[in-house]
């Protein structure tokens, strides 16, 4: 009896406690961050409603989304309207939703596609094809008439303060970065003076909270999409940034995989980027040397919800908006926000990647093509790619190139890689003379970390197919 009354009275006090640590991490604000949009651009109309969807339904409901550049795929008013019609859908962004917009570097495309240089110019990728009428109006006075909204805006929610800063320049025509001198005036005096400003203001008037920045463009040599070979950075703010190490700057552009633990970087302050509510970019900004080509399109949305919970902890969750599925592990952020808790920073990636002991390379000749078949590595993050070596009779690497491992691709990620290789009259490289071959695998993740190799029997390669390739 006194075991029951116990046993009893523990659980009441069990349930208190689970109780009071619940409460003491509720969610006491919460917003999406999405970026490059691109209305108007394939598959546009079906990739933005189902994101919102997916991140607008959890519970609790945000209060804010924050949308950090390519609005639409040219700046186009055709483009405007359906973004809009989007987010005025009460059944997709419930009104009680705070929206706030920002431009990016493709708002400003049609300045080119104006020029006198090119009078006659109606090539685009735009869903909209040629019956587009270019208006008169620069695309900051099609934003602001479209969007309504402040180019740069300082908004206080529930406490916290939130800062967006839009582009005031774009690229060129066909979407590719500008040389370094034009990446440095993507903002003009007025943008970089606001942010100064309000930076300033957020510090002394919020201490010890986060500053949350907002804008397309991410500092270079920062988060994942902003180094050099990226193409994605720009070098205005940092000025700024190093002196606020509270900043939680979200960026975007890059299209780069969030699934990706680069995605978040901590030194002098703290930088997300966004990835795409549109499609990734292409295979070759992740891995150094690709040895087939990959969908241009493959399906891929994503996005951010970020919490903040009642302890002023900051959670990040990351959200594979195609497939409704979350990417673990969340991150977190913690207070006091002035680097000394940055979890973050100086990360190597250790241990590295590793196949299971019984993992096999399998390859076979079938018709005109090498196929290599092998199980998918494990990591402690995300395995990033696999180099694929072809290695003659003594053992020497005649040609190697590496596969991506489409991490981004989440439940649907591939358990075991099969990989079509032409040969003969089609090869894109060319076999030695020799009978047999082998192929060595080799994982390798985000930070150029490798496993041990995993090697096949050898194959016989038929003379036909030798001689073809000489």
């Amino acid at each position: 009896m006194n075991l029951t009354k116990f046993s009893y009275s523990s659980i009441l006090i069990l349930i208190a406690v689970v109780f009071i640590s619940c409460k003491k991490n509720d969610i006491q604000l919460r917003f999406v961050v999405i970026s490059d949009i691109h209305a108007g651009a394939y598959r546009s109309h079906e990739n933005l409603p189902r994101t919102l969807k997916c991140l607008l339904q959890k519970e609790p409901l945000p209060d804010a989304v924050f949308v950090v550049g390519d609005l639409t795929n040219n700046g186009w008013p055709q483009e405007y309207d359906e973004l809009l019609e989007t987010f005025s859908d009460s059944s997709i962004v419930p009104k009680d939703v705070a929206v706030y917009f920002m431009t990016g570097n493709h708002e400003f495309r049609d300045i080119i596609r104006n020029s006198e240089t090119y009078p006659d110019m109606t090539v685009c990728d735009s869903t909209f094809g040629h019956d587009v009428r270019i208006e008169s109006v620069t695309p900051i006075e099609r934003y602001k008439e479209k969007i309504r909204q402040p180019l740069n805006q300082y908004i206080e929610i529930k406490g916290y303060p939130f800062i967006t800063i839009s582009m005031t320049d774009g690229d060129n025509l066909h979407g590719t970065m500008p040389d370094q001198e034009v990446r440095n005036n993507l903002y003009n005096d007025e943008a970089l003076k606001f942010l100064s400003e309000k930076m300033q203001d957020a510090s002394q008037n919020y201490p010890e909270k986060p500053i949350f920045l907002f804008s397309h463009l991410g500092s270079s040599c920062t988060c994942f999409g902003t180094f050099p070979q990226d193409g994605g950075g720009q070098n205005q703010f940092s000025s700024i940034l190093d002196n606020y190490p509270q900043t939680v700057f979200f960026n975007g552009h890059s299209h780069f995989p969030i699934g990706d633990p680069r995605t978040i970087h901590q030194a002098k302050y703290t930088s997300i980027n966004s990835g795409s509510a549109s499609f990734p970019s292409g295979e070759i900004y992740y891995i150094p040397n690709p040895l087939i080509p990959q969908n241009h399109y493959p399906e891929v949305t994503e996005g951010l919800i970020v919490n903040i919970l009642s302890d002023g902890n900051v959670e990040v969750e990351r959200w594979d908006t195609f497939r409704d599925e979350e990417i673990f592990p969340r991150w977190h952020l913690k207070p006091p926000f002035n680097s000394s808790q940055f979890l973050y920073a100086e990360r190597d990636g250790l241990p590295g990647p590793f196949f299971k002991d019984d993992a096999q390379v399998t390859c076979f000749i079938q018709g005109n093509n090498l196929i290599i078949r092998f199980p998918k590595a494990i990591d402690n993050e995300v395995v990033n790619h696999y180099t694929i070596d072809f290695l003659n009779e003594d053992g020497d690497i005649f040609y190697s190139g590496d596969k991506f491992s489409d991490f981004y691709l989440n439940s649907q990620m591939p358990g075991v890689y099969a990989i079509q290789i032409p040969i003969g009259k089609k090869a894109f490289f060319k076999l030695p003379i020799c009978n047999k071959i082998k192929i060595q695998v080799t994982a390798v993740d985000s930070y150029s970390n490798k496993s041990k190799p995993i090697t096949s029997e050898p194959v016989a390669i038929p003379s036909v197919f030798l001689r073809e390739s000489l």
